[in-house]
């Protein structure tokens, strides 16, 4: 332990919880006030005295920009031979919020995190953000080179193969078909436009789950542009919680009158998946 680090062991009141940091940093954390907020979730509103009732949402919102930064620098070195969809598909497979909930789970933020909406576990989005809370913790903290630090030998280095994204084909379209599906969501891609460019075809796919209109994506074959649609959809679910709860209404009102599994298209452009079913379309 360098001596600053050891001056702010021996000044914080909560030596316990700064010992467990450590654990789980691999580094001295000097504010440990900053590190709870991080794993305060909102649901924590009003349970506890005014000075502690900040959650954790400004520093995920932090995180999340500073992950998506470090990710993408140590990619850009790692792989200096592959090209910018390369890079930009490894990096959404990181950041990406199956990806968060495993690493929180497997590092331990699942002991720390504090919420009444029971099991965190279950929920699908509670880990991942409080790790990316964790990133801006370490942010404000400490600064970028510790998060450049942590996310590199900690997180890269040890639970995430970067050699193993060269070879996966992250397929989006049945990431959110499941997603839809666990949640009995209907989703449908629809080829909306199709141009021609110096000799070969454009598609340009819209995505709608439960009818709302979430996203749309272009590509020289359907089957790339509907990708690109569902990309974009994954990011904006994760993303906007006011497109979540206009979803959410929606599915209210399809439950009480659901369109057959069965239904056919109601335009020869148009491809309804019953309930998150992957297609193998071209």
């Amino acid at each position: 332990m360098i001596l600053v680090d050891y001056i702010y062991y021996l000044l914080t009141p909560d030596k316990q919880f700064c010992r467990e940091l450590k654990h789980l940093l691999g580094f001295f954390p000097h504010h440990t006030d900053i590190y709870r907020e991080a794993f305060r979730h909102r649901s924590m509103a009003g349970r506890e005295s005014e000075e502690k009732s900040r959650n954790n949402e400004r520093l995920e919102y932090l995180g999340d920009a500073v992950l998506g930064s470090v990710a993408a620098e140590i990619l850009y070195k790692h792989f200096p031979e592959k090209h910018e969809g390369f890079l930009t598909q490894a990096r959404s497979a990181i950041v990406q919020r199956h990806t968060l909930n495993r690493i929180a789970n497997e590092i331990g933020i699942n002991a720390l995190v504090k919420t009444s909406v029971g099991n965190v576990t279950h929920n699908s989005y509670l880990l991942g953000n409080a790790f990316e809370a964790l990133i801006g913790a370490i942010c404000i903290d400490r600064g970028y080179k510790y998060c450049y630090r942590f996310i590199e030998q900690e997180v890269l280095g040890k639970l995430v193969s970067l050699d193993t994204l060269a070879v996966e084909n992250t397929n989006y379209k049945s990431q959110l078909l499941e997603l839809c599906q666990k949640h009995q969501y209907p989703v449908e891609f629809t080829i909306i436009n199709e141009t021609v460019i110096d000799g070969s075809p454009l598609f340009e796919s819209e995505v709608s789950i439960c009818g709302i209109l979430v996203s749309s994506g272009k590509g020289f074959t359907k089957k790339e542009s509907h990708q690109q649609a569902a990309q974009q959809a994954l990011r904006i679910l994760r993303r906007n919680k006011a497109v979540r709860q206009e979803i959410e209404e929606a599915a209210k009102k399809y439950s009480e009158n659901p369109l057959p599994a069965d239904a056919e298209p109601s335009t020869p452009t148009t491809e309804k998946e019953p309930f998150g079913e992957p297609s193998e379309a071209s």
